[in-house]
């Protein structure tokens, strides 16, 4: 099993005992504070152009003389308003809904989609490349292990 999914299960089970401690709107609070540090931190991924690893998307393809080269990508699902925040007392999940959400996924896993074509006609089916839009990076599960503790013991007094 690879160690980043090791380290993410032992931060999980020791989160998750931190968390039951709490009282249910608390810790709904809690998440929600987590779920938008989590969403400020895929914006700026997406600002960069790189995942949570740190590579750098695949380019876009080649266009004839189109200034469309030079523009970054997907630059509008960095927004809050595509990037959606939810959290319950018992979970929170960040990620896209509707059109935004669709669109994202192609993009995300490398899927395929059909383009748009003029007048309603039917365009060519093309294969995107991958572009990890969202994910967790070591410095994020650093940041809400540190909002976690944070939280349970304001002032440092455990340590």
């Amino acid at each position: 099993m690879d160690e980043a999914v090791k380290e993410l299960k032992r931060l999980d089970a020791w989160a998750e005992t931190l968390l039951a401690s709490l009282a249910p709107r608390e810790r709904q609070k809690l998440l929600r504070r987590m779920g938008v540090h989590l969403r400020r931190a895929n914006s700026k991924r997406i600002t960069r152009q790189v995942d949570a690893n740190g590579r750098r998307w695949k380019p876009r393809k080649k266009q004839e003389g189109k200034v469309a080269q030079k523009r970054k990508m997907l630059l509008g699902f960095r927004k809050a308003r595509h990037m959606k925040v939810k959290a319950t007392s018992d979970s929170v999940s960040v990620g896209f809904s509707g059109n935004a959400g669709r669109i994202a996924r192609i993009h995300h896993f490398g899927l395929r989609d059909r383009l748009s074509a003029p007048k309603g006609a039917k365009g060519p089916l093309v294969k995107f490349a991958e572009r990890k839009l969202l994910g967790l990076s070591i410095k994020d599960r650093d940041a809400l292990q540190d909002m976690l503790t944070t939280h349970i013991d304001p002032k440092g007094l455990a340590s």
